[in-house]
């Protein structure tokens, strides 16, 4: 502890809480059961209070709850004449007033201490007392209980550190312009001239650039420009001058990278600054984005990420719902060229051409029968399905159409079902109006979900025909009596 020797002021403990940022407040609960009544002159002394300093709020001291206030009068005498602090002992004296103390009755009290800037364990500390009593004896001293919970210990200080350290970004896709956001609290103060550093932003095609663009969240913190290093994907910012930030509260900003142009696997992120050792940063959930696409220079390559297809009925020659849904990673542009044919619905019966569709679940029929065709239908071609984009299809939406067609008479094992996709267009989220990604023309492969094969939603599965209901039953068993048959299919 650094501070000067002399009085402390106490509270009663009702409204200290038992550990803060840089300051704790220290709650001692006292019940004197040593069988005798303390009376002036009498001391308690705590020691061991290592490691402090004392801050004097000058809080006025009051009653706590179902105790007795250490400096509250008895028969209109203090029970505390005195509370000192010795540096050199680390020690808190009380000295016991005219009033005294009543033995079995709990006291309670606190005083603020600020946290050194180094971490430590909690210290043990030590109560005792001097003349208890009329027989004027010793307590001895003992170490004082503590809770369960190492974090409320007192004088428990934790290393520096950044307590929220959270790092997003808005576009996982290729080629895109990427925001990255930032949001830093710590559980000490910061200023000039440490620096802080977010490194490990590893595969962006930014150039080396000494003065990035910083865009502040809410008040700023740092200098709207940070230093980026490629080479090591780092980003080091400089405090504002003569700006201190306060310890528990968040401060965030943004900064802008290119993405590569191929796929990648997310790094390893970290922040640090001049006093506080790098620790891997975190990545909540970014609205927008399916979960786990915010993680910082997570990239992939916009691909149609589901086609999942089912049907609505498994009876020979029936009419039949069959329904397709489709996600995106990315969201697919209309364009001339732009198309998915789903083959294989061997078997179904469908007049060829123009067929037209419906929206499952509410959403906009996005497909069209040819480049130049109506929205809301799709071309139907010998067991084949082909749709083109009409209209844009938004990133992470289930787009879900269905049609009819006419069961097979005969028994039909489920159809094995594979799909194509030629010249679509995705948009990246983060990037400009005119940036587009243009997959090969060559068909590309896509892969189809379907249910089991056993299940009756199984894309053109069929049962084999027969009576389900082939009941006969009479009327009467009498010899030579007439007899009405009665059969039920």
């Amino acid at each position: 502890a650094q501070h000067a020797d002399g009085a402390i002021v106490l509270t009663d403990g009702s409204d200290a809480a038992a550990s803060c940022i840089n300051t704790t407040a220290v709650n001692v609960s006292c019940v004197n059961t040593t069988g005798v009544d303390m009376t002036n002159p009498d001391c308690v002394d705590l020691t061991g209070v290592d490691m402090s300093c004392m801050d004097a709020t000058g809080r006025r001291l009051l009653a706590a709850p179902g105790a007795r206030a250490l400096l509250a009068t008895v028969s209109g005498k203090a029970a505390v004449a005195q509370a000192t602090w010795s540096n050199a002992e680390k020690k808190l004296t009380l000295k016991i007033g005219a009033g005294g103390t009543v033995e079995g009755r709990q006291y309670a009290f606190s005083f603020v201490l600020t946290n050194p800037r180094q971490a430590q364990r909690a210290p043990l500390i030590d109560i005792s007392a001097e003349k208890a009593g009329t027989c004027k004896t010793p307590v001895p001293k003992c170490t004082m209980d503590r809770g369960a919970d190492p974090k409320l210990h007192p004088l428990g200080v934790d290393a520096p550190t950044f307590i929220v350290r959270e790092v997003t970004q808005s576009s996982p896709y290729t080629d895109a312009v990427n925001t990255i956001t930032v949001t830093l609290g710590s559980n000490t103060a910061g200023a000039r001239p440490s620096k802080v550093t977010v490194s490990g932003l590893m595969g962006s095609v930014t150039m080396e650039n000494k003065a990035m663009q910083i865009t502040a969240v809410g008040p700023a913190m740092f200098e709207s420009t940070a230093v980026w290093s490629a080479a090591s994907g780092s980003v080091v910012l400089t405090y504002l001058a003569d700006t201190d930030s306060v310890a528990g509260t968040n401060y965030s900003f943004t900064f802008e990278l290119r993405n590569p142009p191929a796929a990648q696997s997310a790094p390893v992120v970290s922040v640090s600054s001049n006093e506080i050792t790098a620790r891997p940063a975190r990545s909540p959930k970014v609205d927008g984005l399916n979960d786990g696409m915010q993680v910082p220079l997570l990239i992939m390559s916009p691909r149609l990420e589901m086609i999942r297809i089912g049907q609505s009925s498994a009876l020979p020659g029936a009419r039949n719902t069959i329904t397709i849904t489709l996600e995106s990673n990315a969201p697919l542009r209309p364009n001339a060229r732009g198309a998915i044919t789903i083959m294989g619905f061997k078997g179904a019966s469908m007049p060829a051409g123009s067929i037209p569709l419906r929206s499952e679940n509410g959403t906009h029929v996005n497909f069209k029968d040819s480049p130049e065709g109506t929205p809301g239908t799709a071309m139907w071609r010998d067991g084949d399905l082909t749709l083109f984009v009409a209209d844009t299809l938004q990133a992470g939406d289930d787009h879900q159409i269905s049609f009819d067609v006419i069961n097979p008479t005969c028994s039909h094992l489920c159809s094995h079902l594979t799909a194509q996709a030629t010249g679509l267009v995705f948009e990246p989220i983060g990037c400009g109006t005119g940036v587009s990604f243009f997959p090969s023309a060559q068909p590309i492969e896509l892969e189809v979900q379907t249910p089991p094969m056993e299940s009756d939603a199984c894309p053109l599965k069929v049962y084999t025909p027969s009576f389900e209901v082939k009941r006969i039953s009479e009327c009467s068993s009498v010899r030579e009596d007439s007899n009405t048959l009665t059969v039920s299919l």
